[in-house]
């Protein structure tokens, strides 16, 4: 069973890197970044892939477009991981 984190009326995280992929589509990861698993706004708004960039930083990905998570997602990610 894969681990879930939450967090009130932010975002919730899964480590599922198949359903991560569905998200993402077919196309490659950008270079040197790996697929997480999923990350979803708890307000119902969005979910996409959950990647982390060779800096290190937690982007969402969506049919081959990126876009960052707020830096205080990302640190309570990082802590979490």
């Amino acid at each position: 069973m894969k681990k879930d984190w939450r967090w009130p009326n932010a975002y919730a995280i899964s480590q599922d890197t198949k359903l991560g992929t569905m998200y993402w589509g077919p196309g490659p990861l950008p270079q040197g970044a790996t697929l997480v698993g999923v990350v979803t706004r708890l307000d119902g708004t969005t979910t996409g892939a959950l990647i982390q960039m060779p800096t290190g930083n937690l982007m969402q990905g969506n049919a081959g477009c990126l876009t960052s998570l707020p830096p205080q997602i990302q640190k309570k990610i990082s802590i979490e991981r």
